[in-house]
């Protein structure tokens, strides 16, 4: 093909936009360039395996999204149990600690009973000693 019927091919197929790497291929095969055309079925090879790697990425990092959001989930529920947890436990002392004031004032009322009636008593010792003395 003489150099100016390739270049009427080329410029005709390049009129139109070439949309795929086969509407190029087609425009190669017109040219007769066959190391064009093996260069554009090793970009449209690249384009491809490029395309697929950017797929499986992004496929991929809505799996890590999914399992992110998942685990976030996770641990908020988690801290949510621990914090219900937690405040069960600090009700649970807090009556406790009341139950223990409690106990101990009536224990301190029990004291002081048990204190007024040893006194009580030795008075009594002590007028029964006095009757006998006297």
């Amino acid at each position: 093909m003489p150099f100016g019927s390739r270049r009427a091919a080329f410029l005709a197929a390049a009129a139109e936009p070439a949309d795929d790497f086969d509407r190029l291929l087609q425009l190669a095969d017109k040219i007769g360039g066959a190391d064009f055309k093996k260069r554009l079925a090793d970009l449209a090879a690249q384009t491809k395996a490029h395309a697929a790697a950017k797929d499986a990425a992004e496929i991929a990092r809505h799996k890590a999204d999914a399992s992110v959001a998942a685990a976030k989930a996770e641990v908020e529920k988690l801290h949510a149990a621990h914090q219900a947890h937690v405040a069960r436990e600090l009700k649970q002392i807090e009556a406790d600690r009341k139950v223990a004031a409690q106990a101990a004032a009536e224990a301190e009322a029990h004291r002081q009973h048990a204190a007024e009636l040893v006194a009580e008593q030795r008075k009594r010792l002590a007028a029964v000693e006095k009757a006998i003395a006297g």
